[in-house]
């Protein structure tokens, strides 16, 4: 892919957006930083003073150095005015140190705090998003994109910007100093500065087009870089003979990400050396004037280096100055889709409603329910409708793809119905307060969250935050999914981390997890348990038990079963078979067969298979 197809497929970024980022960032910085932020921009305006104090008082050794030779004065030693010059230069180095060591100080504390502010607004924010912004690619790239800058693009911001008062600083003073001896000179080491400006500021932004183009390559990277590297793909790499595939796969996505960063990157090298070789050519013709105006006795050599270094702190200063400038710019642009993503909207908002009846299951219709996903064409439930009594237990079984899951997302309100309805107790799910309405269900997950760096006991009591510590509660829900048993035999029972990564860790098996899981659904006790392939990596007769355990368990509780096994539906009240998202069959078990359809030949498909 070449530059021009990349920065013509990139989204532009303007200059006030930048500005906008720019000032965001500080608001937050001055909010949570505002004492050390204060002290430290005063030390910075200190700084820029030291040099041309040690340049100065260098200049003033000098000179009484050349009058004591001159004079013949050496068998005398120090001069009293000698001893103050060298006292005032150490006071001043010293100084300096302290000035320094205070700014480094404050500027580490700040970038400390500033990581820990950006690292949980992200994370605060990663967490609140609706389920459709990681759904969907376009926004799912722009998560990608706050993932890749927040950990250091924040605090680099911040960094630069407090870096640039001293720069301004040395600048100012270096050139009053240069203008003051030649203004002719001046114009000529600024303009011959300038240039370095204008390519740092161009480079950044072809950096930035690539960055933003590519986003797409680099989750493709990721992905498949992941698999190299993790170790639950190991055996099936060696088994497979994988390896080398995925090698060449990742290399060649290598390739096509770096190859337009390389290119930029020596168009940036060229650049950048030709616009220092204009500066030290404006730098040099100064240094020829002034080492001419010690020859015509015009200044002393103590001056010649007092200039000099002035001379050289401006060239640095400006240097200094525009590269802080530009990478303030490059990130800039970054925290452009930063907060982007801080600012998604979320499509889902919550009402106000609550429930009536707090611990006991309402009754929940589906009113004639379609559903499309966001930004497709193809429904994916078509017209559904079904009643749910409170207690009732039913069960939903189909192919893949067939529509199940994407019905539990809907009750979850996670989207919004394209058309028709969900009312709870005769109210309109999307009236209802989502916190309120989440404390009444209890879902294991098709795919469950594995908290391995937790005890046993916790991964099992984050059902329930507001209940966290109640240990006997933990013990009972896994004694009802069967967890109970393996997880006594663990070397530190209840508290043993579940996780080899960690110290004294163990791994589990799927089997095992999602036993773990299912405990932390039945920890819940919410008066509706949701419950989506519960048992998929559990043998056949752990899962007879635990279903024997889940009736009497939820005895008083609405249950929602996804399986496709047949021997955990069968025992539901009322079963809905759903077909290319319609439901094609309903009724109990014996019904269902009776009726000699799809459920009957799928039935009896499974039941041959377990012969």
């Amino acid at each position: 892919m070449n530059d021009k197809k990349i920065n013509n497929s990139s989204t532009k970024i303007t200059l006030k957006e930048v500005k906008a980022s720019a000032i965001r960032t500080l608001k937050i910085a001055y909010r949570e930083v505002k004492f050390k932020l204060f002290i430290i921009t005063l030390v910075t305006f200190i700084i820029p003073l030291i040099p041309f104090a040690i340049a100065y008082t260098s200049t003033k050794v000098i000179d009484e150095l050349v009058r004591i030779t001159d004079q013949g004065l050496q068998s005398e030693g120090f001069s009293d005015e000698l001893w103050i010059l060298i006292i005032i230069f150490l006071s001043i180095n010293i100084f300096d140190r302290i000035i320094s060591t205070i700014q480094t100080y404050l500027d580490t504390d700040i970038q400390y705090n500033l990581g820990e502010v950006f690292t949980l607004q992200f994370l605060r924010k990663s967490s609140e998003l609706d389920l459709y912004h990681y759904e969907n690619p376009k926004q799912n790239d722009l998560i990608r994109k706050a993932k890749d800058s927040y950990t250091y693009r924040p605090q680099q911001f911040v960094g630069k910007m407090l870096w640039i008062i001293p720069d301004l600083g040395r600048i100012i003073v270096s050139m009053s100093i240069i203008a003051f001896f030649s203004p002719l000179f001046f114009l000529i080491i600024s303009l011959s500065s300038l240039p370095a400006l204008i390519v740092r500021i161009k480079t950044s932004k072809t950096v930035w087009h690539i960055w933003n183009s590519k986003t797409e390559t680099r989750r493709l990277y990721d992905s498949a870089a992941g698999y190299l590297s993790d170790e639950s793909s190991l055996m099936e790499l060696r088994i497979f003979r994988t390896k080398n595939y995925l090698f060449g796969f990742v290399e060649n996505l290598f390739n096509d990400f770096f190859s337009s960063e390389r290119k930029a990157n020596l168009k940036k090298g060229l650049l950048e050396t030709s616009s220092t070789i204009v500066a030290t050519i404006g730098i040099l013709s100064f240094w020829v004037f002034a080492v001419n105006q010690v020859i015509e006795g015009n200044i002393t050599i103590g001056l010649l280096t007092f200039y000099a270094a002035a001379s050289v702190n401006y060239a640095g200063s400006l240097s200094n100055f525009f590269k802080n400038i530009s990478t303030l710019y490059d990130n800039g642009q970054y925290m452009v889709d930063y907060y982007k993503f801080i600012d998604l909207k979320n499509r889902i908002e919550s009402g106000s409603k609550k429930l009536e009846k707090k611990n006991k299951p309402p009754f929940i219709s589906f009113d004639n329910v379609s559903f499309t996903y966001p930004e497709t064409d193809i429904k994916v439930l078509k017209n559904i409708s079904l009643d749910i009594e409170p207690g009732e237990k039913i069960a939903l079984v189909g192919e893949n793809g067939a529509g199940k899951t994407t019905l539990i997302k809907l009750l979850s309100r996670f989207y919004d119905t394209s058309s028709g309805s969900i009312l709870i107790d005769g109210i309109n799910i999307k009236d209802l307060d989502l916190e309120d309405w989440y404390s009444k269900l209890g879902i294991l997950f098709q795919s469950f969250a594995k908290y391995g760096f937790l005890p046993a006991k916790t991964s099992i009591t984050v059902g329930d935050v507001d209940k966290i510590d109640d240990f006997d509660a933990a013990v009972n829900a896994s004694i009802k999914s069967g967890a109970d048993s393996f997880i006594r035999k663990l070397s530190n029972g209840y508290d043993q981390i579940l996780n080899k990564h960690f110290p004294e860790g163990t791994d589990l098996s799927g089997g095992q997890w999602q036993r773990i899981a299912l405990a932390r659904a039945f920890f819940r006790d919410a008066p509706i348990l949701i419950l989506d392939e519960p048992t998929s990596a559990i043998d056949a007769k752990g899962e007879y038990e635990i279903f024997q355990r889940l009736y009497e368990f939820a005895k008083n509780k609405t249950v929602i079963i996804i399986s496709h096994r047949f021997s955990t539906v069968r025992q539901a009240d009322k079963i809905y078979v759903i077909d290319d998202g319609e439901i094609i069959e309903k009724g109990s078990h014996e019904e269902l067969m009776s009726l000699n359809g799809k459920y009957k030949k799928a039935f009896e498909a499974q039941a041959e298979g377990y012969k």
